[in-house]
């Protein structure tokens, strides 16, 4: 127990060297919202479920209450998983809903803890291939999804728990950064 403690501080510590990404993947969500664009999120497993969480926030609140800020998790629609999944195959299921979604000003923030998901990279390339910026939260640099991101958060661990830990942490990081903003910056009223 103590060992997993002392890996997860260690981590936490080490995100300072990555501070200034993370106000910059901040200053984009929130261009995103100013040009209302919607922030897509995606994930497998337990990455979903930070996917998920990330997009509750925007859309409902963090700390502040406030207009919600357009989003969507690509994995909320239990038909189309299973529809898409079945008819073709799984490794289609994100690429296939932000083909059908997203425009222009949209974004896609992907989670993934190996960055080496076949869904998770042809999300990447399709939103590449549609001029949609892309955020990865990923573990290791070493992966596939690294050049396929706009942006990318490294968690260096090995451990599923630890990485999403971090996720979780920076997820919270930015929608303060954005209800600051949306605070100091919008004329937007709920």
């Amino acid at each position: 127990m103590i060992k997993d403690l002392e890996e997860n501080i260690k981590l936490h510590k080490s995100l300072t060297s990555q501070l200034n990404e993370i106000k910059k993947i901040g200053n984009t969500l929130y261009s995103c919202y100013l040009k209302s664009g919607v922030i897509y999120t995606c994930g497998n497993g337990g990455s979903n479920s930070d996917a998920q969480h990330f997009t509750a926030e925007l859309m409902v609140k963090y700390k502040l209450v406030r207009k919600p800020i357009p989003s969507i998790c690509l994995t909320l629609d239990t038909s189309t998983i299973t529809a898409c999944s079945n008819d073709f195959n799984y490794n289609k299921l994100f690429s296939r809903n932000l083909e059908a979604l997203s425009n222009k000003n949209d974004i896609l923030v992907v989670f993934s803890t190996s960055g080496n998901s076949p869904s998770i990279i042809n999300s990447l390339k399709t939103a590449k291939r549609k001029g949609i910026i892309t955020i990865g939260f990923l573990g290791r640099k070493k992966n596939s999804s690294q050049n396929l991101c706009d942006h990318t958060i490294n968690i260096e661990s090995g451990t599923v728990a630890r990485i999403q830990e971090c996720h979780i942490f920076i997820i919270h990081l930015l929608c303060n950064f954005l209800d600051s903003k949306i605070r100091l910056g919008s004329t937007k009223t709920p």
